[in-house]
């Protein structure tokens, strides 16, 4: 949830504005990719402007998203999993099982 507040004054001025999980995760890492079943990219949006990323660190996030959606997608939704955190030495890697694909977004430290 996000809280924005207009005036310090009124909190009448308070806006409650609700975002689903995927909508706070998009807005928050600066690369975000859905994957299908297959492993495919359905989707990506860029958020901070990125610079060449190590390629063992893509590397190594491909591998855990094709993995991922080809072998524990299925079952991450039966056990009700909501996210999985990666942690790596400079950067975070956050998976969201959502239906039939994966929303992954990667956040690196500068």
């Amino acid at each position: 949830m996000t809280y924005n507040v207009l005036s310090k004054d009124e909190v009448s001025e308070m806006m409650f504005e609700e975002k689903t999980a995927s909508e706070e995760v998009v807005s928050r890492f600066g690369l975000v990719m859905k994957i299908d079943s297959r492993g495919h990219v359905a989707d990506v949006v860029v958020n901070v402007p990125t610079r060449a990323v190590d390629p063992e660190v893509i590397a190594k996030i491909s591998v855990i998203m094709r993995v991922l959606a080809e072998n524990l997608l299925s079952y991450v939704s039966s056990q009700r999993v909501e996210e999985i955190n990666v942690s790596f030495n400079n950067g975070m890697l956050l998976i969201i099982p959502e239906g039939n694909e994966i929303r992954v977004a990667l956040m690196t430290s500068p």
